[in-house]
């Protein structure tokens, strides 16, 4: 897991990383830790955002951090906020930069005025490395072949869970109980209302008395 402290100066450090591989989803995390007080503030009170600038385009985007524990690593009063690393942040190769703030909003209990706190926290840099383009004749990007794959995975768990539920659901037996004659389906369940016996009984005696000939009427 990749983790950055952000220190009482205001700088933050790398104090464990891991290889970030470019376009990568989800898969790895990186966790925020600081020291719960600064100048007598409680930064439980704040918001924790992060602004990132990607290396090749230049687009900035925003996330909030979520806090996960008051303490970190055996130590009380310590923050640790934590998120997972998307493609917005992997989505090109290079150094990404990492811009925190501590944000929070509050109203003066004596006039009512809405007061802004900003801590604005020094940039670090976080490097995404480059994956080996293996096609050589194709313009189709590694990621799309990602997607094709994962999108062909939902469609067979889709396909799987079908074949489940018709299964489930065929008649798979006739069974007679002490009025009626009900469809079960393969996991032994009555499939809808069934036959009345009495209403098979007079159905059958209005057959034979329709009927021509000599017919035998069992009365059921």
């Amino acid at each position: 897991m990749y983790t950055i402290m952000i220190k009482a100066d205001n700088t933050c450090v790398v104090t464990s990383k891991e290889v970030i591989m470019a376009r990568s989803k989800l898969t790895s995390s990186m966790q925020v830790v600081t020291p719960k007080y600064y100048n007598d503030y409680d930064m439980t009170t704040f918001d924790l955002v992060l602004s990132y600038m990607t290396p090749l385009s230049k687009s900035v985007r925003i996330a909030t951090m979520a806090l996960e524990t008051e303490s970190y690593d055996g130590v009380a009063d310590m923050l640790c906020y934590k998120f997972d690393i998307d493609t917005g942040i992997t989505a090109e190769n290079g150094d990404v930069k990492f811009q925190f703030m501590f944000v929070k909003t509050e109203l003066d209990p004596d006039t009512g005025a809405n007061i802004q706190r900003v801590r604005m926290i020094d940039p670090i840099m976080i490097h995404v490395c480059q994956i080996t383009d293996i096609y050589q004749n194709t313009d189709q990007a590694l990621s799309d072949l990602a997607e094709i794959y994962l999108r062909n995975q939902q469609i067979a768990l889709s396909l799987s869970e079908t074949e489940d539920r018709i299964y489930q659901n065929s008649i798979a037996d006739v069974a007679i109980d002490a009025d009626h004659i009900r469809l079960k389906n393969a996991s032994g369940t009555s499939v809808g209302t069934g036959i009345s016996l009495e209403d098979l009984n007079d159905e059958l005696v209005e057959i034979g008395s329709q009927t021509s000939g000599n017919v035998n009427i069992i009365n059921i």
